[in-house]
């Protein structure tokens, strides 16, 4: 089994904190909770609730990423799963488009807050992406970013299913905090 070279909850924390709004104690807290083949699973929890996550590297990637920090993310708070892409290097005005099998889902990002994370154009790609995840076995992700060139990505996607059903039994139990329970 191949270790991710950054620190896998340290790029969850990054997505997070990107993604949702946490506090630097409740990113502190997260905790690495499951690995599911290239996959791995953490769980936060903020004033609203439990923050899940799981990720992944690509396992290759042309060219080859300068100094790592690509990532896959899926998160889920609130009840409802998010997907999102970080990128080696600002996105500002390129593209990006995720393909699993014969499938195309264009991407949206690169602004000026979030400079290097792409999220899906709208709710409805967002949940075909995640279906076509669980059925397939290989994602693929375009971006080009300032130069005419394409960067490509590959992300096995064994273990998605599983990490999305631990996270949806995981994160359904963890409720926020009652007002007497907290201390308010």
């Amino acid at each position: 089994m191949r270790l991710p070279t950054i620190s896998p909850l340290a790029l969850w924390a990054a997505a997070a904190t990107a993604l949702f709004p946490l506090s630097a104690r409740e990113a502190d807290a997260a905790e690495s909770v499951a690995r599911f083949g290239e996959w791995i699973a953490y769980r936060a929890l903020s004033d609203k609730g439990a923050v899940c996550a799981f990720s992944s590297k690509p396992q290759a990637s042309d060219p080859p990423a300068e100094g790592g920090g690509a990532a896959f993310v899926v998160t889920r708070r609130e009840g409802r799963h998010e997907v999102a892409l970080r990128l080696t290097k600002p996105l500002r005005g390129g593209k990006a488009e995720i393909r699993i099998g014969e499938a195309r889902y264009p991407l949206i990002g690169g602004d000026e807050r979030n400079p290097r994370w792409a999220w899906a154009a709208n709710p409805e790609d967002e949940r075909l992406i995640l279906r076509d995840m669980k059925k397939g076995d290989i994602m693929r992700v375009k971006a080009s970013f300032d130069s005419a060139r394409a960067h490509w990505a590959r992300y096995s996607l064994r273990g998605v299913t599983a990490a999305m059903a631990f996270l949806e039994k995981r994160c359904a139990s963890d409720r926020p905090p009652r007002a007497a329970e907290s201390g308010a």
